[in-house]
């Protein structure tokens, strides 16, 4: 069906359809949207690693489950799984940004 729509349009003197940047916008717009799911994807990681964190400060590591925190962030767990195997890599990833944090602080010291 496509195909023959495809093949039927006229175009001005017979100007191929590549010719036309059709190709470029569709790539640009797949570009567009990956981009941005992998904007999303790391906006979503950092208000889970952000929520963990913040638990943890109030009520310590053992009141950080992934129900809690699912429920705390309004997302399901599978949506935590998707970022992080399971509490370990979560408990890893907010010491990670700590280490960050830290190691910002002591540059800005020297």
């Amino acid at each position: 069906m496509w195909r023959d729509l495809w093949a039927s349009l006229e175009l001005p003197d017979q100007t191929s359809r590549r010719s036309l940047g059709w190709t470029s916008r569709v790539c640009a717009a797949r570009v567009r949207r990956r981009e941005r799911r992998e904007r999303e994807l790391a906006e979503r990681r950092q208000v889970i690693v952000t929520a963990a964190r913040e638990l943890a400060e109030a009520e310590g590591w053992e009141s950080v489950t992934t129900r809690r925190l699912a429920d705390r962030i309004e997302y399901s767990q599978p949506v935590l799984y998707s970022h992080f195997e399971g509490k370990d890599a979560i408990v890893t990833a907010v010491a990670l940004e700590g280490y960050g944090e830290l190691a910002s602080l002591l540059q800005i010291a020297r």
